[in-house]
């Protein structure tokens, strides 16, 4: 499934278990670019980002990509205490509905 940056964008707008789907798939890819891996490959939420390989450069590009992808900020203390992408994904999704899209609710 193929989502649009204004999609991306306005996640807080879609129910919870589609807004779920959508940031797992997008966080997901991040980290498979950056992890050399392909599509099809399984990446298991509940790895640990470092135990995979990620270095500490690469986890900061990734978090710059969801925040240019996401328009929100990734709190960068919390995915280095919480280096699972599960943690990453309560997060996000935490941010997003919080923020609502980037605006203060």
């Amino acid at each position: 499934m193929r989502f649009t940056p204004q999609d991306e964008r306005q996640l807080h707008r879609f129910a919870l278990a589609d807004r779920e789907y959508i940031l797992e798939e997008i966080v997901l890819q991040a980290f498979k670019v950056h992890l050399f891996m392909e599509d099809s490959d399984e990446l298991s939420v509940d790895a640990n980002f470092f135990d995979l390989g990620l270095t500490s450069l690469q986890l900061t590009e990734v978090k710059q990509q969801l925040e240019r992808r996401l328009g929100c900020e990734v709190d960068t203390t919390f995915l280095f205490n919480n280096p699972t992408i599960s943690h990453l994904l309560e997060h996000l999704d935490e941010v997003i509905t919080r923020t609502a899209g980037g605006h203060s609710a």
